[in-house]
C-alpha cells in the first residue's frame, strides 16, 4: 500500500510539473500589440520618412487620447523647385487642424480636446514628374502627466531628488538632441537634393557647350576651305596657265 502511494505521488508531481512547463506556455507571436499610448506612458515620439510619387497622397492614421499634445514637424525635398506640397491635418469627423498647400517645411501643434483618430496627409498631386521625399516627426505628451511622473518618482525616491532632477535635465537635452538629429537629417537630404540639381545643370550646360564648340569649329574649317579653293578653268573655258 505505501508503495503504491509513493507511485501514485510521484506520477501526480510529474504531471502537475508537465501541466505548469506546457500547459501554460504560449506563444509570444500570440500577445496583441500594445499602443504606447494604452501603456500610459507620458510621451512618445515617432519619426518616418516615406518617398510620395508625383500625382500620388500618402495618408497615415494616428490615435490621439483627450488632453495629449500633439506635435507634427514635417520637411520635404524634391529636384522640383515649386513649394506645391499639400499637407492636411483632420480628425475622424473630418474637421480640419491644418492645412498647407505651399510649405514644404512647418511646424504644427495641438491639444486634443477629445480621444480621436488623427489623418495627417502629403501630397504631390501638383508635380507630375518629380517625387517628393517626406520626413517627418510626430510628438505626442501629456504635460500634466510628465510632471505627474516625475514627481511620484521623486516621492517615490525620496534620497534621489537630486538624481532625479538631473534625469528630468538629461532627458530634456536628449529630447533636444533627437531634435536637432532630425533637423541634421533634414539639412542633409536639402543638400542632397541641392547638389543633385547642381549636376544636373552642370551636365546639361556642358553638353550644349561642347556641341557650340564643335559646331564652331566645323563652320571654321569649312570657311577657311572655301577661302583657298580655285577654279581650274577661265572665264572662256580655257586652261589656266
Amino acid at each position: 500500500m505505501d508503495q503504491f502511494c509513493s507511485v501514485y505521488f510521484q506520477c501526480f508531481l510529474a504531471v502537475n510539473l508537465f501541466w505548469c512547463a506546457f500547459g501554460m506556455w504560449e506563444e509570444p507571436s500570440l500577445h496583441p500589440y500594445v499602443d504606447p499610448l494604452d501603456r500610459q506612458e507620458p510621451w512618445s515620439s515617432v519619426s518616418l520618412s516615406v518617398l510620395i510619387e508625383p500625382g500620388r497622397e500618402e495618408c497615415f492614421h494616428q490615435s490621439v487620447r483627450q488632453g495629449i499634445k500633439f506635435e507634427l514637424s514635417y520637411h520635404a525635398t524634391s529636384k522640383d523647385v515649386h513649394n506645391n506640397m499639400r499637407v492636411v491635418v483632420r480628425t475622424e469627423r473630418g474637421e480640419r487642424l491644418y492645412a498647407s498647400y505651399v510649405q514644404v517645411e512647418d511646424r504644427f501643434q495641438t491639444v486634443a480636446s477629445r480621444d480621436a483618430l488623427y489623418t495627417i496627409c502629403f501630397g504631390n498631386q501638383g508635380s507630375r514628374r518629380y517625387a517628393r521625399l517626406v520626413s517627418m516627426t510626430i510628438d505626442m505628451m501629456e504635460e500634466a502627466k510628465v510632471k505627474e511622473y516625475f514627481r511620484l518618482k521623486a516621492e517615490t525616491e525620496g534620497h534621489l531628488v537630486n538624481a532625479s532632477e538631473s534625469v528630468g535635465r538629461i532627458w530634456n537635452y536628449l529630447w533636444r538632441a533627437s531634435r536637432e538629429q532630425f533637423r541634421l537629417r533634414v539639412g542633409m537630404g536639402r543638400d542632397e537634393a541641392f547638389m543633385m540639381n547642381n549636376n544636373d545643370y552642370i551636365l546639361y550646360w556642358s553638353v550644349a557647350q561642347a556641341f557650340i564648340i564643335v559646331t564652331a569649329g566645323v563652320v571654321q574649317v569649312w570657311a577657311l576651305r572655301s577661302l583657298f579653293k580655285v577654279k581650274v578653268l577661265t572665264p572662256s573655258q580655257k586652261p589656266r596657265c
